[in-house]
C-alpha cells in the first residue's frame, strides 16, 4: 500500500490542552510540512490524564465514523520529528502493509520476541532478524507502548473504542498507549520511529521520561535526532 503526505493530512488531529505546547508542536510539524492539523481539546474529564486522552480519541473516532473518513492519523502534542525526516517519510509512506489496520509512526518502548530480558527495551533497533525491515507486527512484537503518533484505518475503528472504553484507573492495561498494540496481526510499528515522544516544557509530564530515554537510544544508535 502507498500513501501521500496529504493521504495522511487529510483527516489528522492533534490533542492538547497546553497552548504553549500546542505552538511547538505546530512548529515542528510546520518545519516537515505537515500543515493543517485539526487541534482537538482534551477532555477534562477528571484528574485522570489516560482517562482524558482516552475519551478525546473515542471523540476523534467518532467523529470519523460520522463522516465516513478512510482513515485518520492522531498525533499527541508532544510528537517530535526525527532529523532527516522527509526522506525515511517517503520510504515508510511507500511500503505500507496492505493488511494495516493501525499503523504507529514512533514509540517510546517496544520489547521484541527475541528479547529475552524482559526490563530490556529499544529490543528492535538491536536484532540482526530485524534489520531489513521498515515495519514490525505482532510477529516480532511482545510489547509495544507509546501512543503519541499514528494511522488508524476504518476496520479498527469500534474495536479500538471499545478497547479505550474498557479503561479504568485501576486496570492499567487498557491504559491508551498500550492499547494501540490490540494484540493483533493488523497493529504495526515502524522499527526505526518517524516520531519520537520528547517534552521540554512540562518537567511532570509522566511520559517525559520514557519518551526523552527513547530518543536518546534512537540518536545514540542511528543518529537521527
Amino acid at each position: 500500500m502507498t500513501l501521500t503526505k496529504e493521504d495522511i493530512l487529510k483527516h489528522a488531529f492533534v490533542i492538547s490542552i497546553s497552548n504553549k505546547r500546542l505552538r511547538t508542536f505546530y512548529e515542528r510539524m510546520n518545519s516537515i510540512g505537515f500543515n493543517n492539523i485539526q487541534h482537538v481539546i482534551g477532555s477534562q474529564y477528571s484528574d485522570d490524564k489516560v482517562k482524558n486522552i482516552n475519551i478525546t480519541t473515542i471523540n476523534i473516532i467518532k467523529y470519523a465514523i460520522k463522516n465516513n473518513y478512510s482513515k485518520i492519523t492522531i498525533f499527541e502534542d508532544d510528537a517530535f520529528p526525527v532529523k532527516d525526516f522527509n526522506n525515511r517519510f517517503l520510504e515508510v509512506i511507500q511500503n505500507i502493509p496492505d493488511d494495516a489496520r493501525c499503523l504507529a509512526l514512533g514509540y517510546n518502548a517496544v520489547n521484541s520476541i527475541f528479547n529475552k530480558n524482559k526490563d530490556k527495551k529499544y529490543d528492535l533497533l538491536n536484532q540482526e532478524e530485524l534489520k531489513n525491515k521498515i515495519f514490525v507486527n505482532r510477529k516480532y512484537i511482545k510489547s509495544f507502548w507509546g501512543g503519541h503518533s499514528y494511522i488508524m484505518f476504518k476496520k479498527d475503528y469500534w474495536r479500538y473504542i471499545n478497547l479505550l472504553s474498557k479503561y479504568t484507573p485501576d486496570n492499567s492495561k487498557y491504559e491508551v498507549d498500550k492499547c494501540i498494540w490490540m494484540r493483533n496481526n493488523y497493529f504495526y510499528t515502524i522499527r526505526i520511529p518517524l516520531f519520537v515522544q520528547k517534552n521540554f516544557d512540562d518537567i511532570h509530564n509522566v511520559h517525559k521520561s520514557e519518551g526523552n530515554k527513547c530518543a536518546d537510544m534512537i540518536n545514540k544508535e542511528y543518529n537521527i535526532l
